[in-house]
Parts: structure tokens; C-alpha cells; sequence
């Protein structure tokens, strides 16, 4: 035994021409040097196995890079995002962090002589709230000091340090091997204090032990016998989310600079074309069209009446001219018609929603995004599905504010807010697990969902939560 290791071992060893240095003269390509600058490497933070394919889409869809991105996949769960605008890339890194499927995707710039199987994915970017601070101490000077306790500080919110706020916000890399922290004690004016610390748009983290990356189901540490509520982290380690200030702006003018004057074709604004086109006034049902939640978001009671669920049913008469909130819900079939998109046209126009989360579309992601594209007053995203009925989608009026918390193949979760109000909304569309074996997984989806934000909340879609066909009203 002792002898086949070393027999092996000898045929491990290298040959003086392996073992040759080869010494080559440096050379510096500027074009290469240019697209690494425009380059991130990245992976998820997660050890389960995940849709590629899925990912990509959404993340393109959601960030709406102004020159475009090409995701490559260098290996299992390593992905290369090459941009060809500066301005694309610093709202990735601005706007993040980003998620899939609630799993929190780790980005890192590159210098170009690193071998990517050797790069170390250590932090992840934040938004940080730390709350009840005195007004004295609210300065970029103690964000950085609170910064220091949990990671490194990045940024402070400007406007956040104007006056008295209820929360310091500022932007701080957090290391993903250390527990979140639930807080930090500071002296100030001489007397030690509490603050408490949330995180914005935080994904998958452990209750148990803190960390990111899992949930207390799957840690070694969690005790079975401790009720979640009695875990030492929980769901109120999570923020409300900060609204980004200029992000359409500063992507546009950066463009035009690039384009050097050319003119464009204004597809660039995160929140949608910057000019509406008029909404053709088709007849018809909405028969052909896909299932449809349709909204407005303002707060009222909600009501029922037969297939449509409405919230003030004076909103939605054909014609009327209000700003008053509506909720309805359409049962349809399909974008897959031309008809079928001019009765869609027809029903945003008659019912006016601000937000519209659509399913079982019966068209491809990239079909679907071509559909939204020809709604003037409305832009969206198209996510992909692992259902035969097509991807999701979301599509809201180009002066709502739309910041999305998460997405996967079954459902869309965004923050919402008017351009003209304070008051932020949630909402998340969701087509659940059809198959009966799986319905449990829908219910468990809401609850996880229902940990990462504090705003008032509605869901709508298709939770397919019906197990007989008694229990139904209409359809086969």
C-alpha cells in the first residue's frame, strides 16, 4: 500500500520542462484594460442549486442596462457581467445588492491578473438604518464611526443628514462570515447608548446564527426545541426601503455622452419611456388576454364583486376620470394574439391601474418584454417561468417608483411610490405551486416574503391554492 503512494506520488511530481518559468513581455492591450474596468465577477451566495438561465433574464431585466450586458457563466455558480457603460455599472454597484430567488448576489471588480477561480467573495454592500440617533450625532462622521462596528462605510444619504431623521442611513460593506449585528452601544455626550441597526433589502440570513447566505432550517446551531420567535435574529434586522435619488438621470446623461449627441430612442429611463404614446381604444373582452392583477396603490377597503375584486367600484367605470385607488383581478388566456394585446391596451385604459402583475402569458421573456415595450405610458419586467403558461410579468406607470425587494420563476416583489408622496406601498404578484403535493411551498413562500419588509403590503396573482374542483366558481 505504502509503496503504490509513493508510485503515485512520483507520478505527481513535474518535469524540469513543466517546472520552467516562461517569462513573457508586458504588454498592456488598452482595450482589454477598458472592458475589465467595465467588468464585475460575481456569484450567489448560496450552496443550492439554482436556475442560470432565470437569473440572467431577471437580473438584465431588472437593471435595464442603457448599453446592454453579457452574462457568462466561467463556472459552477461564477458569473462574468461584462458592461460597455460606466454609467450601467455604477448603478449595479450603487443600486445593490441585488438577489435571486432570495439569495443575495456577491459582486467584486476585477484588476484583470487575478485567476478568477482564486477570487475571494468576502462583502456585500448595504444600505444600513440605524435608528433613534440624536440629532447631534446625525454627520457623516458618526455613520462612519457606526460603519466601522459592522464592516467598512462607503457613503452616507446627503439628503438623509438635512435636518432631524428618523434613522442615519448610509451605505457600508458588511463581511458575510460575521452574524449581522442587531445593534452597537455608543457614548455620547458621556452616557453609553443602544442603537439598533436594520438593513435594507436584506435576503436570506439565519435567525440562529445571523449569517447570510441560509436560513435557520439548514444551520448547524438552530435547536429544534426553541420556537423561531425565541431565535436570537429575526425579521427585524429588516428595512423599509430608501428610495434612490436620479438613478433615470444620471444613466441618461451619461448615455448621451457616450452616444456624443446622437439621439436616442428613449428606452433608457428605469421608470419608463420618456414620452407617452397614446393607448389605442380597442373593443373586445378581456377573454384572450392573460390573468391579470391590476392596481392602483393607494390605501381602501377592498370588496367583492363576482370575478373582479374592486376597491371603489366608481374607479372603474368605463370612462371616469379619478385618482381614486382600485384593485381588480381579471381571468384571462394568453398574450399570444394580436387581438389579445389590443384588449389588454383597452383594459389599462378603461380601468387606468398604476401596477399591473401579469401570468400564464403564454409567451416567451423576450416576447413579453416586446409587448411592454409598445405600452407608452407604462414600462415593466418580464420574469421567467417554470411553468409551460410563460413568464411573469410587472408593469406600472412611468410616474410610479419602482424598487423591486425580490424575484423568482414564481412570483415579483416591489416597493412602490408616487413621485408626488411619501406613503410606500408593497405588493407582490405570485402564481403559486400547481400541483397538490406542492401547495404547502406557496404557503411557505407568502410567510418568508412576509419577513422582508415592514410597508403595507397586498398580494395579488393565482396562489392556485384550490383543491377541489367543487370549491370553484366557473372554468373547468
Amino acid at each position: 500500500m505504502a509503496s503504490e503512494i509513493v508510485e503515485k506520488c512520483e507520478k505527481l511530481k513535474l518535469t524540469a520542462e513543466q517546472e520552467e518559468i516562461v517569462e513573457l513581455e508586458e504588454e498592456v492591450d488598452d482595450e482589454k484594460v477598458e472592458q475589465i474596468a467595465l467588468s464585475l465577477i460575481g456569484k450567489l451566495h448560496t450552496t443550492n442549486s439554482f436556475n442560470v438561465g432565470g437569473m440572467k433574464s431577471t437580473f438584465k431585466n431588472v437593471c435595464k442596462p442603457a448599453r446592454g450586458l453579457v452574462i457568462k457563466e466561467l463556472d459552477r455558480n461564477l458569473f462574468i457581467f461584462q458592461f460597455f457603460s460606466k454609467a450601467d455599472k455604477d448603478f449595479v454597484l450603487k443600486e445593490g445588492p441585488w438577489a435571486f430567488d432570495r439569495n443575495t448576489l456577491l459582486l467584486n471588480e476585477l484588476t484583470g491578473f487575478e485567476k478568477y477561480s482564486e477570487v475571494v467573495f468576502e462583502t456585500v454592500r448595504y444600505w444600513v438604518k440605524v435608528y433613534d440617533v440624536p440629532a447631534i450625532k446625525q454627520t457623516k462622521p458618526f455613520a462612519e464611526c457606526l460603519a466601522s462596528t459592522i464592516g467598512s462605510f462607503v457613503s452616507v444619504d446627503d439628503d438623509n443628514l438635512i435636518g432631524v431623521d428618523k434613522s442615519l442611513n448610509f451605505v457600508a460593506n458588511i463581511n458575510i462570515n460575521k452574524p449581522l449585528r442587531r445593534g452597537v452601544r455608543v457614548k455620547v455626550n458621556g452616557q453609553p447608548l443602544w442603537f439598533n441597526i436594520k438593513y435594507v433589502r436584506l435576503s436570506n440570513f439565519c435567525y440562529a446564527c445571523g449569517k447570510l447566505g441560509h436560513t435557520y432550517k439548514g444551520c448547524d446551531l438552530f435547536d429544534e426545541s426553541v420556537l423561531e420567535s425565541a431565535l436570537p435574529h429575526g425579521p427585524k434586522l429588516r428595512a423599509s426601503p430608501i428610495k434612490s435619488k436620479g438613478r433615470e438621470r444620471q444613466l441618461y446623461q451619461a448615455f448621451k455622452e457616450t452616444r456624443k449627441g446622437k439621439k436616442s430612442k428613449a428606452k433608457l429611463v428605469f421608470n419608463g419611456p420618456s414620452e407617452t404614446q397614446s393607448i389605442p381604444d380597442a373593443a373586445g373582452t378581456p377573454d384572450e388576454l392573460s390573468e391579470a392583477v391590476l392596481m392602483n396603490i393607494d390605501e381602501a377597503q377592498v370588496v367583492n364583486r363576482g370575478k373582479l375584486r374592486i376597491v371603489n367600484p366608481k374607479a372603474v367605470k368605463e370612462g371616469a376620470k379619478t385618482n381614486e385607488a382600485e384593485v381588480t383581478e381579471q381571468p384571462c388566456r394568453g398574450l399570444g394574439k394580436a387581438q389579445a394585446v389590443k384588449d389588454l391596451h383597452s383594459l389599462l385604459k378603461r380601468l387606468r391601474p398604476s401596477l399591473v402583475f401579469l401570468r400564464e402569458t403564454k409567451l416567451s421573456s423576450a416576447e413579453m418584454l416586446g409587448v411592454i415595450n409598445n405600452f407608452g405610458a407604462f414600462t415593466g419586467v418580464a420574469v421567467d417561468s417554470r411553468e409551460r403558461s410563460g413568464p411573469l410579468a410587472m408593469l406600472w406607470k412611468i410616474d410610479l417608483n419602482v424598487m423591486f425587494l425580490s424575484s423568482a420563476f414564481n412570483h415579483i416583489d416591489v416597493a412602490t411610490k408616487w413621485k408626488s408622496s411619501d406613503n410606500e406601498r408593497r405588493f407582490t404578484g405570485i402564481y403559486g405551486f400547481p400541483e397538490t403535493q406542492n401547495k404547502l411551498k406557496t404557503c411557505e413562500l407568502i410567510s418568508d416574503l412576509y419577513h422582508h419588509s415592514n410597508l403595507p403590503w397586498l398580494i395579488g396573482g393565482d396562489l392556485n391554492e384550490i383543491l377541489y374542483n367543487f370549491e370553484k366558481g366557473g372554468g373547468p
